[in-house]
C-alpha cells in the first residue's frame, strides 16, 4: 500500500488544529488493510486510525464515515446494489 499524498489543512472546528488528509489508491492490498485493522467502519478513530474514512470514484464521493459521530453518507446507485445482493 502506497500514500499517493497528503495534505495538511486547518480544522476550524477543534481551536486551530491541524487535520492531515491521506490519499490511497483502493485496490486488493489497501482493502485487505482496511479489513485486518478494523471490524466497522465506525473503528476507524483517530489517534490509532484514521477516522472520517471517504472514499472517491471518478472525483465523486461515493462512501463517507464520520467514525466518532457513528453515522455514513453512501451515493444512492452504490446502496442499491447492496440493497439487491
Amino acid at each position: 500500500m502506497e500514500c499517493k499524498g497528503k495534505e495538511r489543512i486547518k480544522n476550524e472546528q477543534s481551536s486551530g488544529a491541524t487535520a492531515y488528509v491521506f490519499y490511497f489508491q483502493l485496490n486488493n492490498a489497501t482493502n485487505q488493510f482496511l479489513k485486518d485493522r478494523s471490524n466497522s467502519l465506525f473503528d476507524w478513530i483517530s489517534p490509532e486510525l484514521p477516522e472520517d474514512l471517504m472514499f472517491y470514484q471518478n472525483d465523486k464521493c461515493i462512501l463517507a464515515v464520520c467514525s466518532h459521530e457513528g453515522y455514513f453518507m453512501v451515493e444512492e446507485t452504490l446502496w442499491d446494489k447492496f440493497l439487491i445482493s
